[in-house]
């Protein structure tokens, strides 16, 4: 439970301790208690260790892994002062977690790394129809371990139509809330391989139809 302290005594006077009658009259009565013993409870230290490849992250709720009563309240800190159970990890290394739940407190190591041989992949498409058919209907990049940082999208004149610094942009088909007219447009993507973290940039044609 919650408890914290036990006392243990007598907080009555003679006149009004507990008594009991014995043959010849009545006699306070104590309880004499010699074999008193605090006993710690015992702490849980839980070890979850995880590898995925270099880039991605992981989510852990880590209640999961924390063998407590349903009614306990709980308390998570991180050893960098994150407060709280569920978190997204990006950063390889050793999270420790104290856990504390207003009498004891375990703790709970999480440790992600990176896979350093993990496939890369960068696929380019060269047409698109958004035409809301739920088929190609939107112009973006096929990746495995790489990461796209920008977008930019130039018409046939070399006019900058659609800019995008959003992680694995797409774009609609659209100009400024229209439809953009059927035919052949320019793309420069700017991405980072997870991996080597080394950027490159791209260049090629995409045709847009309907």
């Amino acid at each position: 439970g919650n408890e914290k302290f036990l006392i243990i005594g007598n907080n009555y006077t003679d006149d009004y301790a507990p008594c009991f009658a014995s043959g010849d009259g009545y006699y306070t009565g104590y309880y004499y208690i010699d074999n008193v013993q605090l006993f710690p409870m015992p702490t849980q230290t839980v070890y979850f260790d995880t590898a995925v490849c270099k880039g991605q992250s992981v989510t852990i709720d880590v209640s999961n892994y924390i063998n407590e009563p349903q009614n306990a309240v709980l308390t998570y800190i991180w050893e960098d002062g994150f407060v709280g159970n569920i978190r997204t990890i990006t950063t390889e290394g050793t999270w420790p977690i104290v856990i504390q739940n207003g009498c004891i407190s375990d703790t709970l190591y999480v440790g992600l790394h990176f896979l350093y041989d993990c496939p890369e992949s960068f696929i380019e498409v060269n047409a698109f129809s958004p035409n809301n058919d739920g088929i190609n209907d939107v112009f973006h990049f096929d990746m495995e371990n790489t990461t796209v940082n920008s977008l930019t999208i130039y018409d046939r004149w070399g006019k900058n139509i659609f800019s995008s610094f959003d992680k694995n942009p797409a774009w609609t088909g659209n100009i400024d809330g229209k439809k953009a007219p059927i035919g052949m447009y320019e793309y420069v993507v700017e991405f980072t391989s997870n991996i080597s973290e080394k950027q490159e940039i791209k260049t090629g044609t995409i045709t847009l139809i309907r």
